[in-house]
């Protein structure tokens, strides 16, 4: 019995079995770690750009709407604006629910 224990503690430390089975599970670890930080980083640049519309559309609203106190746009075009501003909202707060919800499951 001491023989065949023996030859098994040869046999796993002599062929590196053990190391190269932490190395597969290293190697798992690693590759899941990427995919995360790969997911995160498509998710911070999804909600910057959300962002950005946003403020875009913030500033093209405010500003149809000074054009408009002036009467040097029309009605439609304040309108436009405000739509744009409303589907630009509307996208943002999509982009962080999906996100932020995802992360809950």
């Amino acid at each position: 019995m001491s023989y065949i224990t023996e030859a098994l503690a040869v046999i796993f430390s002599s062929s590196g079995v053990i190391g190269a089975v932490i190395a597969a599970l290293m190697r798992r670890a690693m590759k899941n770690a990427a995919e995360d930080a790969e997911r995160r980083r498509r998710e911070y640049v999804e909600e910057q750009l959300s962002r950005f519309e946003l403020d875009h559309a913030a500033n093209e609203l405010l500003i149809a709407l000074a054009r408009y106190a002036r009467k040097l746009c029309t009605e439609a075009e304040l309108e436009i604006a405000e739509a744009n501003y409303t589907a630009a909202v509307n996208k943002a707060d999509m982009t962080l629910k999906k996100n932020y919800v995802s992360h809950k499951k």
